[in-house]
């Protein structure tokens, strides 16, 4: 049974040969230990075989952060205005490396209306997307499934105007706050589109963190006025073409778990133990809905426990 056959069992609850293991890998020192050195896609693509890992949605080219590339795209495909932004990544350890916006160019709802970004255009991101993810994916192919993935709009609202200000607007102009998320939710939906589009597998990750570990970072009333139906809008395209939506968010999601399969996810990530969500209380009560990725204490036990 290769990888896509193992994952896509467990999405239709069929049981498969054994439990695929689904994971990111954002140490240097794992690629360089099960991978060599060389083009970052070649090692990562031997790193994930030969440590059997059936799925991922990103790995890691050490000489550029993730976040650099994401925030880079806001400025690219959104046209935000460079000017005044600094954007830092820890240069002392290799292997934990960090990324963080340390200076905004605004301080103030009056300071970001000269910032506000706008709507992307779909083909412009294509000419990028669609030929790079293809090239990984046949990389990966047949160890290991490459997942398409996004944001939604929530974490890249606080995001783009710091988490102080974010949440100072949601209570004093939420019209700002839809107007961010009402572009995210576009620039994300392409990625979605684009997959859709283009055939490329059976399921696509969407991750947009809405909690912390002791309950939702906004109010109920708002996620679900606001937040469910632009999750709808991005899952639109790919389930008409049958894709499977994995969704995630860190933090303890229970008041809104409901919502969530309501609205149409077909799977859950991660499961964060120590946020109070219980694999096995998550999978008494939802397990013949969706399926469950994740559950693994990567904050305690994956980074510090011992082998057994």
């Amino acid at each position: 049974m290769d990888a896509y056959e193992r994952v896509v069992r467990v999405l239709d609850f069929e049981e498969p040969d054994r439990v695929p293991i689904f994971d990111v890998i954002m140490n240097t020192k794992i690629y360089e230990t099960f991978g060599g050195l060389g083009d970052p896609l070649e090692v990562a693509a031997k790193t994930f075989r030969r440590l059997g890992i059936d799925a991922v949605r990103h790995y890691l080219d050490p000489g550029r952060h993730w976040l650099v590339e994401w925030y880079d795209d806001f400025f690219r495909y959104l046209r935000v205005k460079r000017d005044g932004w600094v954007i830092e990544t820890t240069r002392d350890d290799a292997r934990h490396q960090m990324t963080w916006i340390s200076r905004r160019p605004f301080g103030d709802l009056e300071g970001l209306e000269g910032y506000m970004p706008s709507f992307p255009d779909k083909e412009e991101i294509a000419d990028d997307y669609v030929e790079a993810f293809r090239k990984a994916y046949k990389a990966f192919w047949p160890h290991t499934l490459l997942i398409g993935e996004s944001t939604l709009c929530f974490v890249d609202a606080f995001h783009f105007m710091g988490l102080r200000l974010f949440c100072r607007a949601l209570h004093t102009a939420p019209h700002v706050v839809r107007r961010l998320m009402d572009v995210f939710t576009e620039y994300n939906a392409a990625y979605a589109e684009l997959f859709a589009e283009n055939d490329f597998g059976p399921l696509f990750f969407i991750g947009d963190d809405i909690a912390y570990k002791h309950g939702l970072i906004a109010p109920l009333d708002f996620l679900r006025k606001e937040w469910i139906p632009r999750l709808k809008r991005a899952m639109r395209p790919l389930k008409r073409r049958g894709i499977k939506v994995l969704f995630h968010s860190d933090g303890n999601i229970w008041r809104i778990l409901d919502d969530l399969i309501d609205a149409g996810i077909d799977a859950l990530n991660p499961l964060e133990p120590n946020a109070g969500m219980d694999v096995a209380r998550v999978k008494e009560k939802y397990g013949d809905r969706i399926a469950l990725f994740g559950g693994v204490n990567s904050a305690g036990v994956l980074q510090f426990g011992s082998p057994e």
